[in-house]
């Protein structure tokens, strides 16, 4: 019937949309924090500042299931790290691409 052959077809469909998150990663007791906003997929290698690297994990079906770490020896200025991960949207400055 029509729906055997529909019913892939949107499975499909819902596995890939695409979506966009708010990542943050910031100092614990102060307000030096860095965000950005992401598109979902693969792993981005973000540089907040200088010697601060920070891969994140985007996939998953959504925000809460994203993962990163920081580059070994980088991100020392943000020491110690209070907040390194998705928050919500409205701690993003900037907007999507």
């Amino acid at each position: 019937m029509h729906l055997q052959t529909l019913l892939p077809a949107i499975l499909f469909a819902q596995s890939s949309f695409a979506y966009y998150c708010c990542f943050e990663i910031g100092n614990l007791g102060s307000d030096k924090h860095y965000n950005k906003v992401m598109l979902s997929g693969g792993v981005e290698s973000w540089y907040p500042q200088t010697n601060c690297g920070v891969a994140v994990v985007k996939n998953g079906d959504g925000c809460a299931a994203w993962t990163s770490r920081i580059f070994f020896g980088s991100c020392i200025g943000l020491v110690p790290i209070g907040k390194r991960g998705v928050v919500p949207w409205d701690r993003c400055r900037n907007l999507p691409p």
